[in-house]
């Protein structure tokens, strides 16, 4: 069990800058435009290299989404936003002038994290805060999703009590 709780610790620790780069989003369009989230968009998470490379998330990739289309969106589309704090930034794109798009709607939401921001030792993570993290993802998620979440959940819920013996 121990190889198992290690392997959600370290898949979590992985994702886990990328969700809290979607939830500052969250919390500035919350203020920008409380109607925000009734609205459709899609957002596309960078990984920006102090010597200005770029590359997408693994998600994002996953999704069908290339740098090539974040670039031609980014010099072709109006700016409507955009937002900075520390090491990352928001910008929210008007894409309705695009003709032949696979986007959910006419917005898109361009996340940036410097490189150095998105490495986080899994050890790191305690396990209230792997309790929050997989809590609130297995929110929306499939049955499979889910039902991998409430065993990782499980498991560290069972490995705390045992500590506490």
């Amino acid at each position: 069990m121990g190889e198992i709780l290690e392997g959600v610790r370290e898949a979590s620790a992985q994702l886990f800058r990328e969700v809290e780069l979607r939830n500052w989003a969250m919390e500035v369009l919350d203020e920008y435009d409380p109607e925000f989230k009734f609205k459709s968009y899609d957002i596309v998470t960078e990984i920006v290299h102090p010597l200005g490379t770029r590359k997408l998330v693994e998600s994002d990739i996953k999704e069908g989404w290339t740098i090539e289309e974040v670039t031609h969106i980014k010099e072709t589309c109006p700016l409507l936003l955009t937002k900075t704090l520390d090491y990352q930034a928001m910008s929210i794109y008007n894409t309705s002038s695009i003709s032949n798009k696979k986007y959910k709607g006419d917005l898109v939401i361009v996340l940036e994290g410097d490189i150095r921001s998105f490495h986080k030792n899994p050890d790191d993570l305690s396990n209230e805060d792997l309790l929050k993290f997989l809590t609130k993802e297995k929110q929306g998620g499939g049955f499979t999703k889910r039902l991998m979440m409430n065993f990782a959940i499980w498991l560290i819920r069972r490995e705390s009590k045992r500590r506490d013996i």
